[in-house]
């Protein structure tokens, strides 16, 4: 070991499923560039290990079944064992890792309560390239409490960035800026194939309907099928026992299908690590994508997606892409969803000129704000 390089850990991360593999392993791969020895603190250890048994990984305090099972403990966990993580100890930094978990549906406190500590120990810490919300009452007063230990919050949207505000959050203690996954570097491809990529998933917050869900997937699948594609069903979390699967909502939309259609479907519930998805990925022409980051890794191959969003931060994010017309509600009307639809298959080549150039420059904001983000934590020299 070098130990003239500075130890950090990416905390909270749970790299199963490929779109959370992409926000974690970006940041890591950011962070080793910088010369930064790299820890991430996973959820599910042992599978996370066995996926990728090249990562230099840790277990997570609270990682066991018992914490699952009555996870109000997890912060008083969190207090008593911080002091014996030697990794924890060893590390200069404390970075809670990308995505979307800051909001009252999941519970953050014994994230929070991590940073917490890591500043009582003389770490600098930070959340990066978050979603922020919605949160209750009394997520928000907790939020706010642990701003004194937390150095620095990127927030990923204008909704995160609103949240914040108000709440009364200190100004200068975050940063809006993209998602976590513009770190990674744009490789464009060139499908030959006439296929589509379609990820589902279920979503039971939000007063959301699943029968009008499922209607709106069958009637995008019909409208490309007619168009003269073929549909995979294919998501970026799936085939994991004991996991999150969509592909079990996949079947049961498949059902639902015309049998005419069907015929032109099928349905991929493999498990892909995220280099074997990324590769998969490049057989489609287009994405229809529930999943927020099936699209964003679509269009980071330079494949126009189409986005069905299931919470706010689709819409958000399709909004700093400059291409907020493709994306729609989870439960748009069929007449709307289509309408914009049967626009983007038509445009095809258009969006996907398009898409290069916007995502070559999100690509390149990230970058920049990465390194403001060492900034923030003292880690680089402004």
């Amino acid at each position: 070991m070098d130990f003239s390089k500075k130890e950090v850990t990416i905390a909270s991360a749970v790299p199963i499923n490929n779109g959370d593999a992409a926000l974690v392993f970006s940041l890591e791969n950011s962070l080793l560039e910088n010369d930064f020895i790299t820890n991430i603190s996973t959820y599910h250890y042992d599978l996370v290990k066995s996926f990728y048994p090249e990562k230099k990984l840790i277990k997570e305090i609270t990682d066991y079944y018992f914490f699952r099972k009555v996870p109000q403990l997890k912060p008083i966990a969190v207090k008593l064992f911080f002091p014996f993580k030697k990794e924890y100890k060893n590390s200069v930094a404390m970075i809670s890792a990308p995505g979307g978990y800051i909001n009252s549906y999941y519970g953050f406190y014994h994230i929070l309560e991590l940073l917490k500590k890591a500043k009582q120990a003389g770490k600098a810490t930070g959340i990066y390239s978050q979603s922020i919300g919605p949160l209750n009452k009394n997520d928000s007063k907790l939020l706010l409490n642990y701003s004194q230990h937390i150095d620095h919050i990127f927030v990923r949207d204008d909704f995160s960035d609103q949240q914040l505000k108000a709440i009364n959050y200190p100004i200068e203690k975050y940063t809006l800026v993209e998602d976590g996954a513009f770190l990674i570097k744009p490789d464009f491809t060139n499908s030959i194939n006439n296929k589509i990529a379609v990820s589902v998933r279920g979503w039971k917050h939000d007063n959301r309907n699943k029968s009008a869900y499922y209607k709106l997937i069958v009637s995008l699948v019909e409208s490309a099928v007619n168009n003269g594609f073929d549909i995979d069903f294919i998501s970026t979390c799936q085939g994991i026992e004991d996991y999150v699967n969509d592909s079990i909502i996949a079947k049961e939309i498949y059902l639902k299908l015309p049998k005419n259609i069907k015929s032109n479907c099928s349905i991929d519930d493999n498990y892909y690590n995220y280099s074997s998805f990324l590769n998969k990925l490049g057989d489609y022409k287009i994405v229809i994508g529930t999943r927020l980051h099936m699209c964003i890794l679509a269009l980071l191959k330079g494949i126009p997606a189409f986005n069905i969003s299931y919470e706010i931060k689709g819409k958000e994010c399709y909004k700093y892409l400059k291409i907020p017309e493709l994306s729609i509600d989870y439960n748009e009307q069929n007449e709307n969803a289509l309408k914009k639809f049967n626009v983007f298959l038509n445009n095809i080549d258009i969006y996907k000129n398009k898409i290069k150039s916007t995502v070559e420059k999100q690509h390149e904001n990230a970058n920049q704000h990465f390194n403001l983000f060492l900034q923030k934590l003292k880690l680089i020299d402004y």
